[in-house]
């Protein structure tokens, strides 16, 4: 059964109109109704309750309307009637006699009343048809309020999907960091240009520029990576203001940046723009109190000429391809300048493709070799034979199945572009080892093995673990000092305090360190003397003119003064001639490396010339001693 009264603080915000002609009835309801706790208005006819029920207005609507169905001028139905028309919120209850049961069945069917009482009524009866009432009438209210909850949650729904379906198409649009265009816009604005056709298209170009920055890593692991953001901000910022406001300046992220001109001149204008590009990204930056400075390669690729119908997205994706293939061969050349495309970029990054699937299978399948280049001490009196071999270089080779044997000048530029070089160098090391092994089972077991890092490997944090187990797996002593790793000045100096760290590891467990291509980098003497180094290789570069050339004598007899002082072993690379053996010879070397003495030999015939070697020393001791006898 529903509770007939309501809650207090519901009561006392819903009000209730009662209508009759005769006050007895009036007072006798508002007797009645006001146990409930609802406030109870009374009117004499249907007239005054209409004026009461518009002065109280929509924002305080009386709750329920209940009215006897007989009284003169407006009878009981036809004010109900118009109370559902205008107040569709209140509820309506009509008192009626028997008599009057046909119009109330009536009035029920067609809405304009709740619910009816049969005169006379109890009071119980009365209590539980308004409880009723006023709950049915929360119930509404409740679900209407909800209802408009939905929609309201529905449109901020659609407001917020909206809003995300328009940052994901800023995000697959933008840049996030500069705000510029990212690849994608960039793209479809190429095809936009490429696509106009009529008068839009006469007689316009389109230039594509592609700009790599160049020292920003650098400055990213110094000064952190807020200060490389720093700095792409303000590079945004000059390439806009170098760029006419209909054109396109996008960001690729990192490092790349792409510009589009449009116009009757673009072509021509391309040039021009990225030379001062090149003047304006030279100039210094500032951060914190501090100059900055970064170079930049620029590639570009112009279009003077419509694409084909239907063709702008393809050839928009060719025109920026073209773009970044000439902005990498700018880097290749040194970087810090300009460099239009042209078909021979496409040919040469398809034929690197091409060689990186190639190597790709011969470190599968184990095409590399070794070719080792002997190291010797030379005897001038030629006591003995005349020269001493001490150690071997391992050079890497591919014995490609079709073309046979490549010189490393072709792929191993490759190898290092593509990361593949970590793979070829672990192989190099584990090959070397064994090497050593067999030749300690040949006897020669004083026959040392060098070998050239990569700055990957160097970098790898893994490089002495590596080598150790390398020389485990192979039973070379750590500590005999037979593995030699040479490393480039370059890669030294390019962070000195992690290169020292690595350094030590690998002297502390007892290998040999060189220096290869001294005299080519930036090493300083103080970074020498701290390095654990033992060995320095002078380059072949100094080594090519030393018979006829005092400014080459001059250096090689500084490193050789360099080398005595320091304790360091000192080894000629690239000697070819007997000429370049006596002039070095002659300024205190006497372990030289090159053609003059042997090219690089496969392992077999390596071994072949160390027992030739040794046979010819036996045969020269056998006889002096003859001789003395």
């Amino acid at each position: 059964m529903t509770d007939p009264l309501s809650t207090t603080a519901q009561a006392a915000q819903e009000s209730i109109l009662c209508v009759d002609d005769e006050r007895p009835i009036l007072s006798a309801l508002r007797r009645l109704l006001r146990r409930t706790g609802h406030p109870v208005l009374l009117a004499g006819s249907g007239a005054e309750a209409l004026q009461i029920l518009a002065a109280r207005g929509d924002d305080d609507p009386v709750a329920l309307v209940i009215s006897d169905m007989r009284m003169p001028q407006m009878s009981g139905a036809e004010l109900l009637e118009q109370v559902a028309q205008r107040w569709p919120d209140s509820q309506r209850i009509l008192l009626t006699g028997q008599a009057d049961l046909d119009a109330t069945v009536a009035a029920i069917n067609e809405g304009r009343i709740c619910r009816y009482l049969n005169k006379p009524w109890g009071d119980r009866e009365l209590l539980e048809a308004v409880a009723a009432a006023l709950a049915e009438r929360r119930h509404k209210l409740r679900a209407r309020a909800d209802h408009r909850s939905l929609r309201e949650d529905k449109a901020r729904l659609e407001q917020s999907l909206r809003e995300q379906a328009c940052e994901l198409l800023h995000t697959r649009s933008y840049q996030p960091l500069t705000r510029l265009p990212n690849r994608n816009l960039l793209l479809t604005r190429i095809g936009a240009a490429l696509a106009a056709d009529g008068d839009d298209r006469r007689g316009q170009q389109l230039a594509v520029l592609c700009v790599g920055l160049e020292g920003l890593q650098r400055i990213s692991e110094s000064l952190g990576y807020e200060a490389g953001d720093a700095l792409l901000l303000l590079v945004a910022e000059r390439l806009q203001s170098l760029m006419p406001g209909a054109d396109t300046v996008a960001h690729f992220g990192g490092e790349q940046f792409g510009l589009l001109l449009c116009g009757t001149q673009a072509a021509e204008e391309a040039g021009p723009l990225g030379d001062r590009l090149l003047q304006q990204l030279g100039m210094p930056y500032v951060y914190q109190g501090q100059e900055l400075y970064l170079g930049a390669s620029i590639g570009i690729e112009v279009q003077r000429s419509a694409a084909p119908a239907g063709s702008g997205g393809a050839e928009a994706d060719l025109i920026l391809r073209n773009a970044e293939a000439a902005q990498r061969q700018a880097r290749a050349e040194g970087g810090n300048r300009c460099c239009r495309f042209d078909v021979q970029m496409n040919l040469r990054t398809a034929r690197k493709l091409a060689m990186e699937v190639e190597l790709r299978r011969a470190l599968a399948e184990g095409e590399l070799c070794l070719h080792y280049q002997p190291r010797v001490r030379w005897l001038p009196d030629g006591d003995g034979g005349g020269i001493r071999t001490l150690a071997a270089e391992a050079l890497l080779r591919w014995q490609h199945p079709e073309d046979g044997l490549i010189p490393p000048g072709q792929f191993v530029p490759v190898l290092e572009e593509t990361g593949l070089i970590e793979r070829a160098g672990d192989w190099l090391i584990g090959e070397a080892c064994a090497t050593l092994g067999r030749l300690r089972a040949a006897g020669f077991g004083d026959i040392g093995v060098a070998v050239n890092l990569s700055a990957r490997q160097f970098d790898s944090g893994r490089l002495a673990d590596l080598i150790q187990s390398h020389c485990t797996a192979h039973g070379v002593a750590t500590d005999a000092g037979l593995l030699e790793l040479e490393i480039t000045e370059n890669l030294l100096m390019r962070d000195v305090g992690r290169a020292d760290q690595t350094l030590r590891g690998l002297a502390d467990a007892g290998f040999v360190i060189a220096i290869d291509d001294f005299g080519t980098g930036y090493s300083s003497l103080g970074y020498l003397a701290r390095f654990p180094v033992s060995c320095l290789k002078i380059d072949r570069s100094f080594v090519i003119d030393i018979d006829h050339s005092s400014t080459a004598q001059a250096i090689v007899r500084a490193v050789t003064s360099l080398a005595q002082a320091l304790g360091l072993q000192l080894i000629c690379e690239g000697v070819e001639t007997a000429a370049q053996r006596d002039a070095l010879f002659a300024l205190g070397c006497d372990e030289f490396q090159g053609f003059l003495f042997s090219r690089p030999l496969a392992e077999g015939d390596f071994l072949a010339w160390l027992v030739a070697e040794r046979d010819h020393l036996a045969d020269a001791g056998r006889h002096r001693q003859a001789r003395r006898a």
